[in-house]
């Protein structure tokens, strides 16, 4: 079966898996007994560009596509090396689209597709974004945080396996990333 190739023109559908990317974060340095964060932080949802529009990728239709997750690892993992200093990518925080257009609480989110068609920009025909309108950028990423933590799960990069991915509940997700962050110290 082929990889899901959205059509760039049309709507997103309330259906359609919509992720955000996970990059490693830098936390605070705390007492040595202290117990490390293991939640999704406000900063993966923070969107620090002029305009204000969320970056999201369109990850399948109906469920998520393991061959549009093994197409957007490279891009993602390219732009996380373009940070400043280089970031790890962890993988995506996934959310149905009509949890942004209906949510259960709070304001409505409108979504459309923009997809990157450059090849010199890395082309990605899944990308998509949250149009903010008046809302200023933290209550967003407030909003966001909230009902991808809520409504949402993870779909986990596993470390040491190129082009794999892997599908877990959140909080087995948190389980293992401290667990890999503390073996890796």
């Amino acid at each position: 079966m082929a990889r899901w190739q959205p059509v760039i023109d049309q709507q997103i559908g309330s259906n359609e898996h919509l992720g955000r990317r996970l990059f490693d974060e830098p936390l605070l340095a705390g007492a040595q007994d202290q117990r490390p964060f293991t939640g999704i932080l406000l900063d993966h949802f923070l969107e620090k560009r002029d305009d204000g529009q969320v970056s999201l990728d369109r990850l399948g239709q109906s469920s998520v596509d393991k061959r549009v997750l093994n197409h957007l690892l490279p891009l993602a993992s390219s732009a996380a090396k373009r940070f400043r200093p280089p970031k790890r990518f962890d993988g995506w925080s996934v959310l149905r689209a009509r949890f942004l257009s209906n949510p259960p609480c709070g304001t409505a989110l409108s979504v459309v597709p923009s997809p990157i068609l450059e090849p010199e920009n890395e082309a990605n025909i899944y990308h998509a974004h949250i149009v903010p309108g008046v809302t200023d950028p933290y209550s967003i990423a407030l909003h966001l945080r909230h009902l991808f933590t809520s409504h949402g799960e993870i779909k986990q990069v596993v470390p040491g396996a190129q082009g794999m991915t892997g599908f877990v509940r959140f909080r087995n997700w948190l389980k293992t990333l401290v667990s890999f962050r503390l073996k890796s110290k």
